[in-house]
């Protein structure tokens, strides 16, 4: 059943014109959040049905494999979260006390020079002006090398798989850039790593199902007793291992808490407000300024994503406070409490952002399509090596190529973008 949900959610997304996503999840009455299920569709406005063309209008139910669902449209704007501007805050939350908005009057310490290094710090490729989260330490199974996760779009530009790119057009070479940390003050001590793999995105009709990267970390930046720990979450004491298939499968019907630590607004979940799942198997649109004509589409859909929202005891029942994500958090690590069980369950990398600028929901891939598409693994204190960026072998192509790796001599090459040849 949640098989063909998945596959049908990602038809209905493209089935109305005016909708660029779908989710299973809570449905929502007087924009408060129920108990009652339904199939979500995501619009950028509402309008009167008088308003809208045939093809615009959403039924109040929908049959999906046999079984009718209700629908509910939910408005806002899909946003990637890496920052390159600050929102104006109208109002953080009406509901939710500090310190779940302290964020808003104080810069968390997540954006502070870190050593050693621990996920939920902000970093930077300083080759553009966003910046983002490094939501993990984890390890590249390749190389047995101890690695950091984020988005691809959080040090990749635009993450788009170089077959994309247009011969005549100037585009980024991730040959060699310098990821600092917390950002590139003219310090070399900030740089941490370069780029080693990312998981490059397809336009569609073609699936995307992991906006992720990795990028090196030195043995002076590591250390294997706090590494691992995700910054500023402190109750978390085990090491994190990825939850399987099957506990993400089923996420909307356990229900666990979730945790988060973003550079950006800092460690969630432990306090009086909590993260909590709001819909699951969606899929996506996200809109691509840079893919040069000749392509068709100019978007890139991400499939069997998850979101969550914030709330907690304090909170009106149905009221959701704002900011689960914002603007800077791209590449946090959601962590879900499986019966006293803390797994690392997805990458969060987009919001949902209203009138006032302020995000309501999170959006994030899974980890374990992360984890196949990167091939990486969990640090849980095994011998892990380092990678020597002195030393780095590429190979260069006069042809683009819409694979992500190549084997050359027995040896697997990376795609890392490409130059404009004079």
């Amino acid at each position: 059943m949640m098989e063909n949900l998945t596959q049908d959610l990602r038809v209905l997304s493209s089935t109305y014109t005016n909708v660029f996503g779908t989710l299973y999840g809570y449905k929502r009455v007087g924009n408060k959040i129920t108990d009652e299920h339904s199939v979500i569709f995501l619009v950028n406005e509402k309008k009167k049905i008088s308003d809208l063309e045939s093809d615009q209008i959403i039924p109040p139910t929908i049959e999906i494999s046999g079984k009718v669902f209700k629908t509910d449209v939910v408005e806002g704007k899909l946003e990637l979260c890496q920052s390159n501007q600050d929102p104006i805050i109208t109002n953080n939350g009406q509901f939710c006390p500090s310190p779940w908005n302290s964020w808003t009057a104080s810069t968390p310490t997540n954006q502070n020079r870190i050593r050693p290094i621990q996920g939920g710090i902000r970093i930077q490729n300083t080759l553009f002006d966003g910046w983002g989260t490094m939501g993990l330490v984890c390890v590249d199974n390749d190389t047995n090398s101890v690695v950091g996760l984020t988005n691809s779009h959080v040090i990749c530009g635009d993450g788009l798989n170089t077959i994309y790119k247009c011969p005549n057009w100037i585009f980024w070479s991730m040959v060699n850039n310098n990821i600092f940390q917390p950002l590139n003050s003219g310090n070399d001590s900030n740089k941490l790593g370069i780029i080693k793999k990312h998981a490059a995105f397809d336009l569609w009709p073609k699936k995307t199902f992991a906006d992720a990267a990795l990028l090196t970390i030195p043995p002076s930046a590591f250390d294997p007793t706090i590494s691992w720990k995700p910054f500023g979450l402190t109750g978390i004491t085990d090491y994190l291992t990825f939850a399987s298939t099957s506990e993400i499968d089923n996420l909307f019907v356990t229900n666990p808490d979730l945790y988060s630590s973003g550079a950006k607004t800092g460690s969630k979940g432990e306090g009086i407000v909590k993260l909590k799942v709001y819909g699951q198997f969606g899929s996506i649109t996200l809109a691509q300024n840079n893919v040069p004509t000749g392509f068709g589409s100019t978007f890139v859909e991400m499939n069997d994503v998850f979101a969550y929202i914030a709330s907690g005891n304090t909170t009106p029942n149905g009221y959701i406070c704002s900011f689960p994500i914002n603007r800077g958090d791209s590449g946090s690590v959601v962590i879900a409490d499986f019966n006293g069980t803390k797994k690392i369950v997805g990458l969060a990398f987009a919001g949902l952002f209203d009138n006032n600028n302020q995000a309501g929901i999170a959006i994030a891939c899974r980890i374990d399509k992360v984890a196949q598409k990167l091939n990486i693994s969990p640090y849980t204190g095994q011998t892990v090596y380092f990678s020597n960026i002195n030393n780095v072998e590429y190979i260069y192509e006069n042809t683009f190529t819409s694979g992500l790796t190549k084997n050359v001599g027995g040896k697997t090459f990376w795609q890392m973008g490409g130059y404009k040849q004079n």
